[in-house]
């Protein structure tokens, strides 16, 4: 019996380097490239042989006309999980290719195609999008599920706020059949309703989603990151759980303890740090000794995890920290300004100043990307090289005064200097060595959320509810800094 050429290719292998790919590459049908695309995105222990993914699109660019539009979906959806971006003339032509038979898409295949292009870092053609969104409009009653989740968040990923009546299509059919829906398509879909700044518009089925998921039968199928993420969705809508949800939450998450990976820990302390919540001695004790084993923590969760202990009171004993300035060294040379400001504001918190080696190389990164930084990371950074006593890099604070000079210009700038350090402290009670999330502060009868919570890149959406200018905010805490260190 003659071999396919998809079976003389693709030997999903018990002996990996072991694979017979030339002979065939000729013969390689549009099916049969999407197909080893897929299985080699599915074995995610074993690289694909060098060269194979870049003949195997060569291939495809040469037969683009004879795809359907499940394989064009598949490819995309192999590229995406790879985490490969093509070339530009493959992108082009299977754009256009979609185009033309977008008519015949299923909803699975337009839900993979639109996940497939925010996870690649790419935008929709806009053309594609009109021709898609119109079929999904005549097919929306077969969008449920993951289907809908996956094409609403690719929706909010590619910030499509004006595509009004597809996303309220698709929230309805969210609403409509939430049994449906997985544990991850839970904290996706919340997720989606924050970043397309919807939140409070679906306060309602947010609720309803939290509390089928909290429910007995349905929480036993959640894993750690499904936990993680339905938690920072709630940090995101802005939902604040009851005294039971949270006990349902840390009962499961005791039983996963064990599989807890550094990502899953840290997205899970800040969540609970941002939702108010508390810990008990078990709870602490078990993440202390997580923390203690060294998690593999990005630069960015660093900031996190230092953050959340400091407010849900976890002590950190030398190892924990040695672990965590390891890490963060490791990857200060890539972070952004979020990061860097995150992680000086976590160890201003604790009182407690950094290496001398990560601290040299924090300012020197933030000499190279001080024009990235946003009006509230310059304060926040401020703030905590005063807490700390460091001398800060001179492009950080000349970037603060020109700050400052612009804030006060400001019409709802109208504070008193001499209660600056009073309305500080009601503000963010760090600055008081005290514990606090978010606190309220009066600026001309005006509310406006703490620092801290305003700062991290998961939470920005919360900017938009502040009803005063950052730049205010800024001017303040650059002269409550400079009062802490000059006089």
């Amino acid at each position: 019996m003659a071999r396919s050429p998809l079976d003389q290719i693709v030997r999903v292998p018990q002996d990996p380097h072991r694979w017979d790919r030339a002979p065939s590459m000729h013969d390689l049908k549009p099916p049969d490239i999407a197909k080893t695309l897929l299985s080699f995105a599915s074995v995610r222990t074993v690289s694909p042989p060098p060269g194979i993914v870049e003949r195997m699109c060569e291939r495809a660019l040469k037969i683009v006309d004879t795809f359907q539009p499940v394989d064009i979906a598949a490819l995309f959806r192999a590229m995406a999980t790879l985490k490969y971006l093509p070339d530009p003339r493959l992108l082009m032509a299977l754009t256009e290719r979609a185009t033309v038979c977008a008519k015949a898409f299923k909803p699975g295949d337009v839900a993979d195609l639109f996940w497939s292009f925010p996870t690649l870092g790419l935008k929709i053609d806009r053309t594609l999008f009109a021709a898609l969104s119109n079929k999904i409009g005549l097919t929306l009653h077969h969008y449920a599920g993951k289907t809908a989740v996956n094409t609403l968040w690719a929706v909010a990923r590619m910030q499509l706020r004006r595509e009004i009546g597809l996303i309220h299509g698709l929230v309805q059919q969210i609403q409509d059949k939430p049994e449906l829906l997985t544990p991850m398509d839970v904290g996706m879909a919340m997720w989606s309703f924050a970043a397309l700044g919807i939140q409070d518009l679906t306060a309602g089925i947010t609720q309803e989603l939290v509390e089928a998921s909290c429910e007995d039968r349905r929480i036993n199928d959640f894993g750690p990151m499904d936990l993680c993420s339905l938690m920072r969705s709630m940090v995101l809508c802005g939902y604040t759980p009851t005294k039971d949800q949270f006990q349902t939450l840390y009962r499961r998450t005791l039983l996963l303890m064990g599989v807890f990976e550094g990502s899953a820990v840290a997205m899970f302390l800040w969540s609970v740090a941002m939702l108010d919540g508390t810990l008990d001695y078990k709870m602490r004790e078990e993440f202390k000794l997580k923390l203690h084993n060294a998690p593999a923590f990005s630069f960015y969760e660093c900031g996190d995890v230092l953050w959340a202990c400091s407010f849900l009171e976890i002590q950190l004993d030398p190892h924990v920290w040695n672990n965590i300035w390891k890490r963060a060294l490791a990857g200060v040379a890539d972070c952004d300004s979020t990061s860097l400001s995150n992680i000086m504001f976590a160890h201003a918190s604790f009182r407690t100043k950094p290496e001398q080696a990560l601290l040299d190389v924090i300012k020197e990164r933030i000499t190279e990307i001080i024009p990235e930084f946003e009006p509230d990371e310059l304060a926040n950074l401020t703030w905590a090289m005063g807490v700390l006593g460091c001398e800060s890099p001179e492009a950080l604070t000349n970037a603060q005064q020109n700050n400052s000079v612009a804030a006060t210009k400001h019409p709802c700038y109208r504070i008193q200097t001499k209660e600056v350090s009073q309305r500080l402290c009601l503000c963010c009670r760090a600055c008081c060595a005290q514990s606090a999330k978010v606190a309220k502060v009066e600026y001309v009868s005006r509310a406006v959320r703490c620092v801290r919570c305003t700062v991290s890149k998961a939470n920005r959406t919360l900017r938009q509810h502040a009803r005063v200018s950052s730049g205010a905010m800024v001017s303040v805490l650059f002269i409550w800094c400079y009062a802490r260190t000059h006089i």
